[in-house]
């Protein structure tokens, strides 16, 4: 894409700059400026998808569905001890030399490891980056049984699949409740025919339980895809988030939205709703943020399809004899499917939206933006800087944030410019994910 020309730049150097801007060299220490610039180069990367490369996808036989951090594809790198660290700075607890991030009695540690925990839980509740089979394959209820009691970690159930073991098949279990299945499957509580359930249901069971809709009257298992979220415990040594790398940029502003509205010595009310809006705003782009842009299997190029139309445009496509897959489809942002099922190991090229150089290099290892995204950073970093210092100087600095925004967002229009079916080539994540919906519409209660 056309655009203002490219400069060689790190870390280091981006941190330098930054210093030299804030002009004080002992209230800002290195390893915090540090991460204000990982977190401004995640944030663009999220707004713009400036960093999309083709990557390989190796498949393995019968393996259906493929989590691209898992296989190495796009891993996750992230750790905790950064974000806690980085609101440590942001809070003045912490000075880059201490075991802890929290230090004083204003704040406690499990106060801000409690936040932590929470907010990655809503992240990871709201948006569908992390999409995941359930344990693999499932063991289902006994014959004549219909309930499936999963781990409590499962925030959500995406898709089920149901297999049947005498018959051999797989046969996609849908979406429905116990009202719907009365009117189409009276009696259902009894054995029917078929003898694999058609649908499942969690609307009427307690906590982390499936009703199948009948229940299975073979033995068989299930395929379920899911969010979910482990628990998290504080340890002082690093832990991957498990969130895609540059959706992190919004756990600090979670966390600081948490610290900071508490009703004690520690409350800022005023600096706490603009971190919650912050966090708020990013959740709502992490919601459409796409990876897989386009694939080649076998080569040859073929548009991603979403796992749902795959589903009801290819019913039963996990039953096809194994072979040289011609499809890919996308099951969640780090998920994709392939049909046929493999028979071998094969390598597929995936255009995608890759992790951004906050994550992926050194602190002195050189990469490539272009100038106005270079101070369109700094200024973002500048206004993170600013954070700790309260008060009027720190609101001075919005207008920093404000036009690093407009940077992201010329980019966001050129790119669009320069392609005829942009929306399209971006919009198969978004489609995915409005077929299968996180929340219902806003009710009165």
């Amino acid at each position: 894409m056309p655009g203002p020309p490219s400069v060689s730049v790190s870390i280091a150097t981006l941190t330098a700059l930054l210093q030299t801007r804030l002009g004080d060299q002992t209230f800002w220490v290195q390893p915090e400026l540090d991460l204000y610039i990982r977190q401004a180069i995640r944030e663009f990367q999220v707004l713009t998808n400036y960093w999309r490369t083709p990557v390989q996808l190796v498949t393995a036989p019968n393996a259906a569905f493929y989590d691209l951090a898992a296989t190495g594809v796009i891993p996750y790198n992230a750790v905790d001890l950064d974000i806690l660290n980085q609101v440590g700075y942001h809070l003045l607890e912490f000075d880059g030399t201490q075991s802890s991030p929290i230090n004083t009695q204003q704040f406690v540690i499990d106060a801000l490891t409690t936040a932590f925990s929470l907010r990655r839980q809503e992240i990871l509740g709201e948006t569908r980056l992390v999409v995941q089979e359930y344990a693999g394959n499932a063991p289902g209820p006994p014959p004549g049984t219909g309930r499936l009691t999963l781990s409590s970690g499962v925030l959500q159930v995406h898709r089920v699949e149901w297999f049947d073991v005498p018959s051999g098949l797989w046969n996609l279990v849908s979406r429905s409740d116990e009202l719907g299945a009365y009117g189409w499957a009276p009696g259902w509580p009894q054995a029917q025919i078929p003898n694999t359930p058609g649908a499942y249901s969690s609307s009427l069971t307690p906590p982390f339980q499936l009703q199948f809709i009948p229940p299975p009257q073979n033995t068989g298992y299930a395929s379920i895809l899911i969010t979910a979220c482990n628990l998290y415990s504080y340890t002082g040594l690093p832990q991957l988030v498990g969130l895609p790398d540059d959706s992190v940029y919004a756990l600090p502003w979670g966390i600081l939205a948490s610290m900071l509205n508490q009703d004690a010595q520690s409350r800022d009310y005023k600096r706490a709703m603009y971190a919650q809006m912050r966090f708020r705003r990013a959740l709502e782009i992490l919601k459409t943020w796409p990876c897989v842009l386009n694939t080649y299997p076998a080569g040859l190029q073929y548009l991603p399809s979403t796992l749902y139309a795959l589903d009801h445009w290819a019913g039963g496509w996990r039953n096809q004899t194994p072979a040289s897959p011609n499809v890919v489809a996308i099951g969640g942002r780090n998920l994709v499917a392939c049909s046929p099922v493999p028979d071998q190991i094969y390598d597929i090229e995936l255009d995608c939206v890759v992790n951004s150089p906050a994550s992926t290099v050194s602190r002195n290892t050189n990469f490539d933006m272009a100038g106005d995204i270079v101070d369109a950073i700094l200024g973002n970093g500048y206004h993170l800087a600013a954070f700790k210092l309260q008060g009027q100087e720190w609101e001075a600095t919005t207008d920093l944030y404000k036009e690093f925004l407009g940077v992201a967002q010329a980019y966001a229009d050129r790119e669009r410019a320069q392609s005829i079916n942009w929306k399209d080539l971006l919009g198969v994540t978004v489609e995915e994910n409005a077929e299968k919906p996180y929340e219902a519409e806003k009710v009165e209660v």
